[in-house]
């Protein structure tokens, strides 16, 4: 259910103060990068069509026929291709992130690991010794030497500031990436007693009455009520931690000049940030904060900021995934959100979306990250590069039928209509 007054007030795009610290307007300047210590901005103007990335250009191929030519090798723990190269991975305590620095490292690169909770970079390194051990990876690599903890909440500008120099007096000055798969806003739901309590309460209801009778309806309107109202609550931390937090980031790296020439931002988001106030949309009233990401990827990649970054030697890409299966939001749809769906309803969206894992979002990733930007099948200079990751990656096949550069309009996503 979405909450329409919460979407008109959030996403109402009414910018005042440029992106990335500049003045005026709904444009960043990024000719002359500073370190953010404060910020009032919120989303980017979207009424220029310059602010909106490009999906109607005919040069641009629908799918990534030449996935061939650049799909990285996956068949041998001899094929280290990131050797020598270092990346920064924020939100990489687990999910997508987790599981693209874990490949990144098992690939010869080093990594930065960006999470809030310092657990989680000693579970991911015991994770890469046991994968070694069972020789899923190369001996060659050293796990300690390619995994460096960066303990940052991206709500906080002072950690990030603090964060990104003990980066660079730490031994990773020069950066060949930075891997943005953070996202606040679902473990909001994810973690609250009283919302599975809530599900839980409507699965008994629909089985024993059914979802039409008045009993379920009542306890509905009830969880939809709670659910509007934590919404609210998380939608302040949200936006700082999807907006604020990598925009401070991004700046503090330029300043410090950590993104080598040639270096890539890979920013990760889903159909529904991505999407989000489109005509005929509904995104869950549950998943909205999570929304607050667009904000940023706006930003990202509005033509002025690409075309300075470029100069740069900066290469910004936004890949945009479904719901992925062993995620947070993919477990939130098993568990509860197909129980409250008819039993058809349910069906339909299962039969019309390809299962998908952290994986497949891993390897498009890997195979941009690897990509030659003067690739015009891959880069187009001055436009937005944004992939839609749509299915399994697991063959160069599955590659060019499923990763695409337009979304289409009949993806289940786009007309998806959550029962809360």
């Amino acid at each position: 259910m979405p909450v329409p007054a919460l979407e008109a007030g959030v996403f109402a795009h009414t910018q005042t103060e440029a992106p990335f610290g500049g003045t005026g307007g709904g444009t960043a300047d990024l000719s002359a990068p500073q370190p953010i210590r404060g910020s009032g901005a919120f989303l980017p103007q979207t009424e220029s069509s310059e602010a909106l990335l490009l999906t109607d250009d005919a040069t641009i191929p629908r799918a990534l026929d030449a996935a061939a030519a650049f799909l990285p090798q996956t068949e041998s723990g001899e094929a280290l291709q990131f050797s020598g190269m270092d990346f920064l991975v924020t939100g990489g305590g687990r999910g997508t992130g987790r599981r693209a620095a874990f490949d990144v490292v098992s690939r010869g690169g080093r990594v930065a690991l960006g999470t809030r909770n310092p657990a989680n970079v000693e579970s991911f390194t015991d994770e890469m010794r046991q994968a070694q051990e069972n020789g899923e990876i190369s001996g060659e690599i050293n796990v300690e030497e390619s995994v460096r903890p960066f303990i940052v909440n991206l709500k906080s500008q002072l950690e990030i500031v603090e964060g990104v120099y003990d980066l660079h007096e730490g031994g990773f000055e020069g950066l060949d990436g930075w891997i943005h798969a953070a996202a606040e806003g679902m473990q909001t739901f994810t973690t609250k007693e009283k919302l599975l309590g809530g599900i839980v309460t409507l699965r008994g209801i629909k089985k024993r009455q059914g979802l039409d009778s008045e009993a379920y309806q009542e306890a509905k309107q009830n969880l939809q009520r709670n659910l509007a109202q934590w919404v609210w609550q998380a939608m302040p931390g949200a936006m700082n931690s999807n907006y604020e937090g990598p925009r401070t980031l991004l700046n503090e790296l330029r300043y410090r000049k950590m993104l080598k020439p040639g270096a890539k931002i890979g920013n990760l988001g889903s159909v529904w940030t991505d999407m989000i106030g489109q005509p005929g949309v509904e995104v869950p009233s549950w998943y909205l904060p999570v929304c607050t990401k667009q904000s940023f990827d706006l930003e990202l990649q509005a033509k002025e900021n690409r075309a300075r970054l470029e100069a740069e030697g900066i290469y910004p890409f936004t890949l945009i995934g479904q719901v992925i299966d062993n995620t947070d939001v993919g477990n939130m749809f098993r568990g509860g959100i197909f129980q409250l769906m008819s039993d058809e309803d349910a069906a339909r969206y299962i039969e019309s979306s390809k299962p998908m894992t952290t994986a497949d979002m891993s390897t498009t990733l890997q195979m941009m990250l690897l990509s030659d930007p003067n690739n015009p099948e891959q880069w187009t200079s001055g436009k937005p590069r944004k992939l839609y990751v749509l299915g399994p990656t697991d063959t160069k096949e599955a590659v060019a039928q499923n990763v695409l550069w337009e979304l289409p309009p009949d993806h289940p996503m786009l007309t998806f209509r959550s029962p809360i």
